[in-house]
C-alpha cells in the first residue's frame, strides 16, 4: 500500500456527477486512495436520483459532503456549488466519469511546494497529463501540453488546451474570477482558461500522466447533441469575441473566433460520422460553413479530425503516435 503524503494545506476535491452511479464510485474509489491527506471530497449532484447518496451511506463513507442539487444546472453550476461550500484553500476537480492514480494529488502538491512566492502568486491553475484508456486497460492516447506560463499568451498562440479532471486551483484563484459561468452550456472549461488569461494568470503543468479517461466507444454517443452544443458554442464565441479583437485585431480576432468554432464542432462532427450518425455529422458540418468563414481552414480540420477519430478507434500507441506526428506536422 501506498504511503500517506502530508502536507499542510487542505485539498477539496470536488466530484460532480449527473446519473452516473457506476463510474462515479470508481471516481470515488480513486479520491480515497489517494496518498496525499489532508484532503476533503465533495459530491455534488445535478439533479438525479443515481443512488450515490444512499451508496455513500452504506459503506459508511461518512467523511464525504454530499450535495444534492433540486433540478438540473449544469456542470458550472455543479463546480461553483462545490467550491463555494469547500474548506480547502486548493481545489481540485475530478469528473464523475474519469478516476485518479494514487500519486495524483501528492505529485502535484509536491511540485507545487516547490514554487517560490512570486511564481505561485501568479498561478491560476496546475494541471497535470491523463491517459486515455480502451475498455480493456490498453493506453489510446496520452496528453501533450502547450499551455504552460503565462495563460494569455499561450492561447495566443497555441489556442486554449485544458485536460479533464487534471486542474488544482487556487481558492482564491477562484473566486477573483468568479468561479464558473453559470450562464454557458458548452466550453466551460475553455471558458476559465480565458477568465484566467483576461485575468493575468500563469498555468503549470506537471508533465505526468495521472488521470484516466474513458476511450469513445464506436456506436455509443459520447458527446450532447448537435443543436445544444453548436448553440452553446456560439454563445461562447461571442463572449470572447470583444477579446479575441483585442488581442489579435477585429478581422483576425473574427477569424481566431471563426476557426475556434470550426475546429470544436469538427471534433463533434468527426465523433458523429465515426460513429454512424452522419446526419448529425453532415448537419455539424453545414453549421461550421455556415458560422465560419474561413472555408480552407474549415476543409482542412474537418478532414484532419473525421480522419483522426477514424484512427484512434483502435490502432497500438506507437502506431497511434507515428500517424499523429505526422498529421500535426502538415
Amino acid at each position: 500500500m501506498s504511503e500517506k503524503v502530508n502536507y499542510s494545506d487542505l485539498i477539496t476535491v470536488i466530484i460532480t456527477t449527473y446519473n452516473r452511479f457506476e463510474s462515479t464510485k470508481k471516481a470515488v474509489h480513486s479520491v480515497i486512495k489517494q496518498t496525499y491527506t489532508p484532503v476533503e471530497i465533495i459530491v455534488v449532484e445535478d439533479g438525479t436520483d443515481s443512488g450515490i447518496e444512499t451508496w455513500l451511506k452504506e459503506n459508511n463513507l461518512n467523511q464525504i459532503k454530499y450535495i444534492k442539487h433540486d433540478k438540473n444546472k449544469g456542470l458550472s453550476a455543479s463546480r461553483n456549488t462545490g467550491w463555494k461550500n469547500a474548506k480547502g484553500n486548493y481545489i481540485a476537480f475530478l469528473d464523475d466519469d474519469d478516476i485518479w492514480k494514487p500519486e495524483k494529488l501528492s505529485k502535484q502538491m509536491e511540485y507545487l511546494y516547490s514554487f517560490d512566492s512570486e511564481k505561485l502568486n501568479k498561478l491560476g491553475v496546475l494541471y497535470c497529463g491523463n491517459e486515455i484508456h480502451y475498455s480493456d486497460g490498453r493506453i489510446c492516447k496520452r496528453t501533450s501540453f502547450t499551455n504552460i506560463g503565462n495563460l494569455k499568451n499561450c492561447i495566443i498562440k497555441y489556442g486554449a488546451n485544458t485536460v479533464p479532471s487534471a486542474c488544482i486551483f487556487p481558492r482564491k484563484v477562484l473566486e477573483d474570477v468568479s468561479g464558473y459561468d453559470e450562464n454557458l452550456v458548452s466550453s466551460v472549461d475553455h471558458d476559465m482558461w480565458m477568465k484566467l488569461a483576461v485575468a493575468g494568470y500563469d498555468a503549470d503543468v506537471l508533465n505526468d500522466p495521472l488521470v484516466i479517461c474513458k476511450a469513445p466507444v464506436v456506436g455509443k454517443t459520447m458527446m450532447t447533441s448537435v443543436e445544444p452544443r453548436i448553440k452553446g458554442l456560439k454563445q461562447y464565441v461571442e463572449k470572447w469575441l470583444p477579446v479575441y479583437r483585442e488581442w489579435f485585431g477585429r478581422k483576425n480576432g473574427n477569424a481566431y473566433g471563426e476557426k475556434y468554432f470550426a475546429w470544436v464542432i469538427s471534433m463533434l462532427a468527426s465523433e458523429r460520422i465515426v460513429n454512424g450518425d452522419l446526419c448529425g455529422g453532415f448537419k455539424a458540418v453545414k453549421e461550421i460553413f455556415s458560422f465560419s468563414k474561413q472555408y480552407l481552414y474549415n476543409i482542412y480540420i474537418i478532414s484532419k479530425l473525421v480522419i483522426k477519430k477514424i484512427l484512434s478507434v483502435k490502432i497500438p500507441i506507437n502506431i497511434k503516435n507515428i500517424i499523429h506526428s505526422f498529421i500535426k506536422s502538415r
